[in-house]
């Protein structure tokens, strides 16, 4: 049976000193924050300056007693590690708000500012990035309207956790890699105009994603909206036990090889085509698999979990069923015989640890995936009572690259002819549990 597990490893929680520094104003000279004189109370807005380096060591815990920012218009270096945090929030003692306004990079795109460990908690905005580029990764954003925002800037966000928040990720105009992180009880979980979206959980949001460039690998599920808004390519999701699994206006570039389960509705479109909506599962909705707006649209080539074309129409909403609105006709035939190979079986979403706790997301394997980052040929082993059964390779825009057969122990795989670049790999155990990954190409 073919699965999809998601796990997370938390650490111990985000920590806490006694002794405390006051800051405000303008940081001037090259800082580093400690955790020995942590925690720092923000008593008024501080400003990194520009050319100036915030540098914040593991463990250290910064507050905010009032709606103060931290502007950073140099660059900040805020990296924790696994077993010691840094925390950021509002000092829950001496302030009269139960909220700050976060961090505001509005440093040069040629710098970079990085978060890696790191706790977010009762904030507006837990990092807002205006034209400046940023990397987090291993983080949690708690209670927050927005957990990062970005605009007109480049960002990477791997590996972290989002709830309770408005939005936790949204990204305009700027080039995003959102992957492998986990998304829950968010009004929003992603929106990206441009880049990647892969690899991530998202559950039981109002809106799953809304907009998205490339979407690939990702399981959204118990969401009320999964899908929303224009997106280009979506390749190779999981899409369970939505209200509306997908929901599209726009003409969307491809989508293939995805699983739509058991949602109450599977898909809803109002768009003027779908030639390149194929090889997917849309299959076991409450009410609809398919429900079609004004337009006639071209649906061939999808499983429908059955091969009668009379029990697939009685689950697709279109013209058919109600001639008195402007609804148009779905062509269905050809319909796949039989499952695509990108549909799993079953979605495991199981639960959290701590909401506070820093995480490292990490897939339930034992696959050992070698050397990597990989320049000739990359080695995957399983352990010597699994044995793997296929192994396919993605690029960044989701399209497949490399699929083989193995039904053994070990694989080596000849990447010297691929392009220099970030791939996702997906491993079938011989049980068929999926097992997904990245490897850097260089």
């Amino acid at each position: 049976m073919k699965k999809f597990f998601f796990s997370l490893v938390p650490s111990v929680l985000c920590s806490m000193a006694c002794m405390a520094t006051d800051v405000s104003g303008d940081i001037t000279t090259n800082t580093t924050w400690t955790k020995a004189n942590s925690p720092y109370i923000m008593t008024e807005s501080v400003t990194v300056v520009s050319g100036v380096k915030l540098t914040i060591e593991p463990g250290t815990v910064v507050k905010s007693s009032g709606e103060f920012t931290l502007h950073v218009v140099g660059s900040l270096y805020a990296v924790g590690t696994l077993t010691d945090s840094i925390y950021f929030g509002y000092d829950k003692n001496n302030s009269l708000v139960n909220i700050w306004n976060g961090i505001l990079i509005d440093a040069p795109s040629t710098d970079t500012s990085i978060f890696r460990f790191c706790c977010f908690e009762d904030v507006d905005k837990g990092v807002y990035a205006r034209s400046s580029n940023i990397v987090i990764s291993n983080s949690v954003f708690n209670k927050c309207n927005h957990g990062i925002n970005v605009s007109n800037a480049n960002s990477e966000i791997n590996n972290c956790l989002f709830m309770n928040a408005g939005y936790g990720i949204f990204c305009n105009n700027g080039y995003s890699d959102i992957g492998d992180n986990v998304l829950h009880d968010n009004g929003w979980g992603i929106n990206a105009s441009i880049g990647k979206v892969h690899g991530n959980l998202i559950y039981n949001n109002r809106y799953g994603i809304n907009n998205g460039d490339s979407v690939y690998g990702n399981v959204i599920a118990y969401n009320e909206n999964g899908v929303t808004g224009y997106i280009v390519n979506f390749l190779h999701n999981q899409v369970w036990n939505n209200k509306i699994g997908m929901e599209y206006s726009y003409m969307p570039g491809i989508v293939e090889h995805n699983g739509f389960n058991y949602n109450d509705v599977g898909v809803i479109c109002s768009t003027t085509s779908t030639d390149n909506f194929r090889y997917n599962c849309i299959e076991n909705s409450t009410s609809y698999n398919f429900k079609n707006g004004t337009s006639n649209v071209n649906m061939s080539y999808n499983y429908w979990g059955e091969t009668d074309s009379a029990r697939i129409g009685s689950k697709i909403y279109d013209n058919n069923d109600n001639h008195n609105i402007a609804t148009g006709i779905v062509s269905i035939m050809p319909v796949l015989q039989s499952v695509d190979s990108g549909c799993a079986d079953s979605v495991n979403v199981p639960g959290y640890g701590n909401p506070t706790s820093v995480i490292n997301l990490a897939k339930t394997t034992q696959l050992n995936v070698y050397p990597n980052p990989v320049s000739n040929s990359v080695t995957m082993q399983a352990p010597a009572n699994d044995k793997i059964k296929t192994v396919a390779i993605y690029n960044q825009l989701g399209a497949q690259v490399y699929s083989g057969n193995v039904n053994g122990n070990t694989t080596v795989i000849d990447m010297s002819s691929f392009a220099n670049g970030i791939y996702l790999y997906q491993v079938r155990m011989t049980d068929n549990n999926a097992i997904t990954g990245k490897l850097l190409k260089q």
